[in-house]
């Protein structure tokens, strides 16, 4: 898991953002089954993420909805 995260932060950090928490739905693409389409996780699961407002890693690790600690 350590590579794949490492990984992820690379892929985010090439696609101009600090965290992967700041993607859109409609930021990523996939592969559908129709004649190899590709269409956004947005379109895929009817879903729009609502935004997160990044602002430092402190922030997050502190975060109650992510099991963060008080501070």
């Amino acid at each position: 898991m350590k590579y794949f995260r490492k990984e992820m932060l690379e892929l985010t950090h090439a696609s101009g953002h600090e965290h992967p928490c700041q993607y859109k739905m409609s930021d990523i693409e996939m592969n559908t089954e129709d004649a190899r389409q590709m269409t956004t996780l947005e379109n895929v699961y009817s879903y729009g993420k609502v935004p997160v407002t990044f602002r430092s890693m402190e922030e997050l690790v502190l975060c109650k909805h992510l099991g963060g600690v008080k501070a």
